[in-house]
């Protein structure tokens, strides 16, 4: 089986491949802009229109009403000058482009138009008449209508206020955009700077420079947050400090052949489960007599080197097949001959912990076949490793005291 990795991000900063919490924040308020944007832009002009042309018709039939009454006398006697001139007052509406007068067999006693030509050809509309609105209003006299009047209004000027509040609109939502996006840009610094300098800090604290600390800015959450880092960094850097120093007095000690007990004169590895009960009270007897154990089968028990990240299938296999207690008693022999001659053990004891037999090495025979091959001593005691009802305290010392004096003589 092949182990399978992909690419190993970098210690500290922010993979290329995701999006910044700026970006996230950014761009959907960004979106949500635009929209109201666009909203601004589209909507307020049509509404305008919309009001303008409501406007227009309501003027259009007043100036219809007024026409038709000030032209009745005209139409009940044919007259169309008198008819023209009643129709004068109308072009003092900036929007009346035209007024008509009909007979009631529909023909036409009067026209006036801003035109100074009156007699234009009406058949095809100028392109002021291209948009306009026309209303139209009955002459009535005595009750009975005796023709009709239409009033053409011209849609220039509200097309001209309606563009006009286009560009205010449309500047005004380009305002909003560009103020919104600059607002959420400068708020999304003002948050994700300080985080970027705590990552960038966390980065370089990650590869080793414990010294580092990310700048602290009072007043708000993230600021809290930088403290908080800092002030764990500090206590990560006393750790290390004590834990360099712990460890330069063990290689001191190491170096000077200091042993662990003082006057130290017997080695032991202890095989099995410790009495966990019983840890002071076997440590204060082997110190009395000034021996020490220091080796165990149970310390890395539970160390699983095989274990992989890249491929867990196979890392779990591996490290289920690598545990001591499923190697063959070979494998078992080797490896205490070898702690033997590595640590200098004059005594092996061995715990036959009842509750948990698996992890006792004792029962098929390997002390006796040790002790033939090393020629060295060894005890086998019962006990549990919790359950203290196995275990007796007279039995265990005497066995301690049996074999230590055993090495001494």
């Amino acid at each position: 089986m092949t182990s399978r990795t992909g690419p190993q991000e970098p210690l500290g900063g922010i993979p290329r491949n995701r999006s910044t919490i700026a970006g996230r924040l950014v761009l959907p308020f960004s979106v949500a802009l635009g929209a109201i944007a666009v909203f601004v832009f589209l909507h307020f002009p049509a509404t305008m229109e919309q009001k303008g042309t409501e406007a227009l018709l309501a003027k259009g039939r007043s100036v219809a009403a007024m026409a038709a009454f000030n032209a009745e006398p005209g139409v009940v006697f044919g007259n169309a000058r008198n008819v023209e001139e009643a129709l004068q007052g109308t072009l003092e509406n900036p929007e009346v482009h035209r007024v008509e007068v009909f007979g009631s067999a529909g023909e036409l006693l009067g026209r006036i138009s801003r035109n100074s030509d009156s007699n234009e050809d009406v058949s095809k509309p100028s392109s002021a008449e291209a948009s306009e609105i026309v209303v139209t209003e009955p002459v009535v006299s005595r009750g009975e209508p005796v023709g009709s009047v239409a009033v053409h209004l011209s849609k220039a000027i509200l097309h001209q206020n309606v563009k006009e509040t286009r560009v205010l609109a449309g500047g005004l939502a380009l305002f909003i955009l560009v103020l919104g996006v600059f607002a959420l840009i400068s708020l999304s610094t003002l948050v994700t700077r300080p985080l970027g300098a705590i990552v960038e800090t966390a980065g370089a604290i990650a590869e080793g420079d414990l010294s580092r600390r990310a700048p602290e800015k009072a007043g708000h959450e993230v600021g809290a947050l930088a403290k908080a880092f800092n002030d764990m960094v500090t206590r990560l850097e006393e750790s290390q400090g004590a834990l360099k120093e712990v460890n330069k007095e063990l290689e001191q000690r190491v170096a000077e052949g200091a042993a662990a007990v003082e006057g130290e004169s017997l080695r032991f590895y202890w095989d099995g489960m410790p009495v966990w009960g019983k840890l002071r009270d076997h440590a204060e007897l082997f110190a009395s007599h000034q021996a020490c154990v220091v080796a165990s089968t149970y310390c890395n028990s539970w160390i699983f080197e095989g274990l992989g990240a890249d491929d867990p299938f196979e890392g779990m296999a591996r490290a289920y097949t690598e545990l001591f207690i499923v190697r063959a008693e070979s494998f078992k022999e080797r490896y205490f001959t070898e702690m033997a001659r590595d640590y200098q053990i004059d005594g092996f004891i061995y715990h036959d912990s009842k509750t948990c037999p698996n992890n006792s090495n004792n029962r098929y025979g390997m002390p006796g076949r040790l002790a033939e091959q090393l020629k060295i001593p060894y005890v086998v005691f019962n006990g549990d490793l919790n359950d203290l009802r196995l275990y007796s305290e007279e039995q265990a010392r005497t066995q301690f005291e049996a074999l230590m004096e055993q090495l001494r003589s």
